[in-house]
């Protein structure tokens, strides 16, 4: 049966899963604008259910047409119950536009409210169950003010993944603590890197960074760290080489994990390449993380 678009008023929209998108005030930027000058391209998607019309893509489109004061939107039903609904959207999705938190909430919404069992969502998904689990264990040691500053886009997800989880995982920092830095440095309007440099000061550096920058003194410590000498005078020729090396590792790993994430990858040349490397790298990942752990381990007990 073909699905036909209709409109519907704003008002009738139940935006319930609302917080299953990470907010993006530049994102919705352009899409006001887009909206302004063409109407809409797409229409918004949902489920049709008892009478309700429940929001599952499109959040937001609506809040930009919220802004505009619209009345009525196209609006396309893809479903007509919630959970085969979130199944085939998360189907349609899985390479396309979500990033992994967001596929990890509309997982654990089919676990916490639709009742799925991490084998059933992996045999409607086709995917493992060890896919599943992964994902959802991204919420481990994650509250619920951390998940609002996390998906309303005041806290940066790569940071969360790639610097807050580890010091978090590796280095036993309590949630309580996670919590308080991500109040402190969220809609500062940072960079990724300037949060991480604020992560380190705060988990690593000196009490005084903790202190200051809970009291909002972001600038004067972020000015302290940039004077903080990456290549200690004490460190020998290779020692300074390896750390060098280090840093430009760094910088490689966030630009990539960055860049991968970007909707402007569409051309199937591309992805063919693409794959050649990924599957590369993760050969050089398999033999190069047990050998980074040990060197860890022995930075630790130096």
């Amino acid at each position: 049966m073909i699905k036909k678009v209709i409109e519907i008023e704003l008002s009738d929209l139940d935006l319930c899963y609302e917080n299953c998108r990470i907010a993006n005030a530049q994102v919705e930027k352009r899409i006001l604008s887009s909206i302004v000058e063409r109407g809409f391209d797409d229409p918004v998607r949902g489920v049709d259910q008892e009478g309700k019309y429940i929001l599952l893509d499109g959040f937001k489109r609506v809040r930009c047409a919220k802004k505009l004061n619209m009345g009525k939107i196209p609006y396309l039903p893809i479903a007509k119950h919630e959970k085969i609904g979130i199944i085939d959207f998360l189907r349609e999705d899985l390479k396309n536009r979500m990033n992994l938190f967001e596929h990890a909430r509309w997982l654990k919404e089919l676990k916490d409210t639709q009742g799925l069992s991490i084998k059933e969502m992996s045999v409607h998904l086709s995917r493992s169950s060890s896919w599943v689990g992964m994902r959802l264990n991204l919420f481990d040691g994650m509250n619920e003010d951390m998940s609002k500053l996390l998906f309303s886009g005041k806290f940066p997800v790569h940071v969360y993944q790639y610097t807050l989880r580890r010091f978090m995982r590796m280095d036993g920092v309590k949630i309580k603590d996670a919590e308080s830095f991500m109040k402190s440095v969220s809609g500062k309007k940072l960079s990724n890197r300037e949060v991480e440099n604020l992560a380190w000061g705060y988990f690593k550096g000196p009490s005084e960074y903790r202190e200051q920058i809970e009291k909002g003194k972001l600038e004067w410590t972020l000015e302290q760290i940039k004077h903080v000498d990456q290549y200690p005078q004490a460190c020998n020729e290779h020692e300074r080489k390896v750390l060098k090396s280090f840093l430009k590792l760094e910088n490689l790993f966030l630009r990539i994990s960055k860049e991968i994430e970007s909707p402007h990858l569409k051309n199937r040349e591309f992805f063919v390449q693409a794959q050649m490397f990924c599957e590369k790298i993760t050969a050089y990942q398999n033999n190069f993380t047990p050998i980074l752990r040990r060197f860890n381990d022995r930075c630790k007990h130096a």
